[in-house]
């Protein structure tokens, strides 16, 4: 003979998600507890009353809720998943990641917490990290569009442009309706690119010395300028950082580094050296103009702007730096003059 108040507590429990479901919020919440009332052992049951109160911006009552059903079962994995939403809510993706991870423990394949990991990794700036979770979400399903989003968004915004345009193409292949949006993205792609490359050939000189005279110039310096336009970035870091060791203020070779950086993909770390040369030298436009260039590009417009303002202060003919500030001014409308 079956349990009756498991029968009441399943009827209850069903009431409760009918009343929510129909926006009768109270009334569910009436349910749900009548349903626990009967069936306090049941994780499931606290797990909905946390649902309910969580959508119902209830966050303190809900963690409660959820509380209840961890100390039935640890290792509850919608509880889990949503105590990450929360995690994450309240600014804490870390603690957001150890819950989906909690759930991945379960459940390897639950592409919804992969994905919540990737997103949070690439908010604590850990893009490389996100990289491999959405790979692993296109692993287990290769329609899953918003994986192929975020991978052309990262690689993007590390100027790793081929692995971008291949991402945006495919997330057009997987779903049609961002057929426009990826075309759109395929063609910022290509300027960024080109303009990359024009702003590359200006920051190290060719307009007063051709690629020719560099050539002929066996100098480490001019070594490792042609080795950054011929984007073999990791040769002319090794020179750099030997240039560094014997000359640790080389203006010249802080430059080469920075660029380097740059076209290894790893903005971050070109800012930080440019903003070094800066503090060294307040005045120095080839640190100005790289670090408006790099935050250009990764859409800081405001900070691009204050470089580019900048380096007009020395050198108020620098033909591409007064073209870049149009063009930031012309998104930034209140900026315009």
């Amino acid at each position: 003979m079956s349990n009756p108040n498991l029968v009441y507590a399943q009827r209850h429990y069903e009431s409760a998600i009918d009343c929510f479901e129909k926006g009768q919020y109270n009334k569910a919440i009436q349910q749900i507890n009548k349903a626990i009332q009967n069936a306090p052992m049941n994780p499931d049951m606290h797990a909905t009353k946390g649902v309910f109160l969580q959508r119902m911006n209830n966050i303190e009552q809900a963690e409660k809720a959820y509380t209840e059903a961890l100390k039935l079962y640890e290792g509850h994995s919608f509880t889990r998943f949503n105590l990450g939403i929360i995690r994450m809510q309240e600014g804490h993706p870390t603690e957001a990641i150890q819950e989906w991870k909690t759930v991945l423990e379960n459940n390897p394949t639950d592409v919804e917490a992969l994905f919540n990991i990737g997103v949070a990794l690439v908010h604590l700036n850990q893009r490389k990290e996100a990289i491999n979770f959405f790979m692993r979400i296109i692993e287990i399903d290769k329609k899953y569009a918003l994986a192929y989003q975020n991978l052309a968004v990262i690689y993007r915004d590390h100027s790793d442009f081929d692995n971008a345009r291949f991402y945006f193409n495919k997330l057009k292949e997987v779903d049609s309706t961002y057929s426009e949006a990826s075309e759109i993205e395929i063609e910022n792609c290509n300027r960024l690119e080109a303009k990359e490359k024009e702003s590359l050939k200006d920051a190290i000189g060719t307009s007063s010395n051709s690629l020719s005279d560099l050539m002929l110039d066996d100098s480490e310096y001019s070594n490792a300028l042609l080795a950054i336009v011929e984007e073999r970035f990791d040769e002319a870091m090794q020179i750099a950082e030997k240039m560094l060791e014997t000359s640790p203020n080389d203006d010249q070779a802080y430059v080469v580094k920075g660029q380097a950086q740059r076209g290894l993909g790893k903005p971050h770390a070109a800012i930080a050296t440019f903003t070094h040369m800066l503090s060294k030298n307040p005045r120095s436009t080839e640190a100005m103009y790289n670090l408006g260039e790099i935050f250009q590009s990764l859409g800081q417009l405001e900070k691009a702007l204050e470089y580019f303002e900048r380096l007009i202060e020395c050198d108020p003919e620098h033909s591409i730096a007064l073209q870049n500030i149009q063009e930031i001014r012309e998104k930034l409308p209140h900026r315009r003059l």
